[in-house]
This record gives C-alpha cells, structure tokens and sequence, in this order.
C-alpha cells in the first residue's frame, strides 16, 4: 500500500497536469488557495445542502404529505416527533414508524396457543 506522502504527490502531479491542460481553471485553483481547501468545500456543501432542500420542499414533500395526511387519519398512534423529544427520549422513533406501535400492542395482546405435548 502507498504511503499517504506518495499518494499526495500523484493527486498535486495530477491537479497540475489538470491546470496545465486547462488554462481556464488557474482562476479557480488560485480561488481554492486563497480561500483554503476546507472554506472552498464547505461553499460547495452549503450549495449542495439549498439545492436539496428546496427539491425536497418543492418536489417531494408535496408528493408524501398526502400519505402523511392519510397515516395521520388512520393510525391513532402516528406521529413525527420533534428533535427535542426524541433526545430526550430516543423511544419515541417507534410512533414515526406506520402501524408499529398498533402491530406491537396487537402482538401482545393476541394469544398463542402453546402445545406441550
């Protein structure tokens, strides 16, 4: 296995055979060295993070919030609990579940028929 010093000489080999190959992105690894590779990933993670969050709310919400609606009706023990109250008590990610909790009570409840013969 190479060692992580050889691997970061090939990746700086091939980041500058890349620039050289294109001109255009010398503007774009000056930006990153002056801003530093972190800054420079956490940009791309904040537009990565909008992007998805306005597809969610735009695309898929509208899509699931009648399943929700319909869960909502039809299952007594249905709920999304908030983050607050699921630190404080992680148990109730059992009622985000569908018909997990009336499946559980109806086990219980039910009685087998136990053969010792």
């Amino acid at each position: 296995m190479k060692s992580p010093k050889t691997l970061s000489k090939i990746l700086a080999f091939f980041t500058v055979c890349l620039l050289l190959s294109k001109p255009e992105l010398i503007a774009l690894g000056l930006f990153i060295d002056a801003i530093g590779l972190e800054m420079f990933v956490m940009l791309l993670q904040a537009q990565v993070i909008a992007i998805g969050s306005y597809y969610f709310h735009v695309w898929l919400k509208p899509v699931f919030k009648p399943f929700y609606r319909f869960l909502d009706k039809h299952d007594p023990y249905f709920f999304v609990p908030t983050k607050a109250a699921v630190k404080e008590c992680p148990a109730l990610l059992c009622h985000a579940m569908p018909f997990l909790v009336v499946l559980i009570v109806g086990m219980s409840v039910a009685k087998y028929p136990v053969d010792l013969t």
